[in-house]
């Protein structure tokens, strides 16, 4: 139930913040889909290999289209940098404090930022480092509605109270409009 959860607000924060070339990039993608599934209906009758080889091919690229078209607009129209700057364990508490740096490098100024920061466990082998990082065991964001102006770099600092872990990596994302 919690994935389902996930999985909604993901889609709600997407829909409320999705620009024009966001839906076009979509609708562009469903109708190839839409088109290639139409051929799939025509080759069923005459070939039904190859429209079963089309109509796997045809569901694999929806899926991929959309995000790497998500993909693609995100690194070339709303392209940023997000670095952490420093992490501070406090000796005397369990708190732990993240400052990161925000810059827009891109040629419009972002309205409203998503930054993610994710704790993993550190593992031997590089597919299992992959693997944890996939599945955080601690994960705190943090809002910026005050916007970014183009050029400008803006400075978070996330709090984290109750953290003391020993061993961890660090990743940060961050998603803008």
């Amino acid at each position: 139930m919690l994935a389902l959860d996930s999985i909604k607000q993901g889609i709600k924060f997407y829909i409320s913040h999705f620009g024009f070339i966001d839906y076009f990039a979509i609708i562009w993608v469903l109708l190839v889909f839409l088109v290639v599934l139409f051929l799939v209906i025509i080759l069923i009758f005459k070939r039904p290999g190859l429209a079963s080889i089309l109509l796997i091919a045809d569901i694999v690229f929806v899926f991929l289209g959309i995000f790497y078209t998500h993909k693609f607009i995100d690194e070339t129209l709303r392209k940023r940098e997000i670095m952490i700057s420093d992490i501070k364990q406090l000796n005397y508490s369990d708190t732990m404090i993240v400052d990161l740096n925000l810059t827009n490098k891109s040629n419009k100024a972002f309205k409203y930022c998503n930054v993610n920061l994710k704790f993993y466990k550190v593992a031997p082998n590089k597919f299992k480092n992959y693997i944890n990082s996939l599945k955080p065991f601690y994960k705190k964001n943090s809002v910026i509605e005050d916007g970014v102006n183009i050029g400008q770099t803006k400075n978070l600092r996330l709090v984290i109270n109750d953290f003391r872990p020993t061993d961890y990596n660090t990743t940060v994302t961050s998603e803008c409009f």
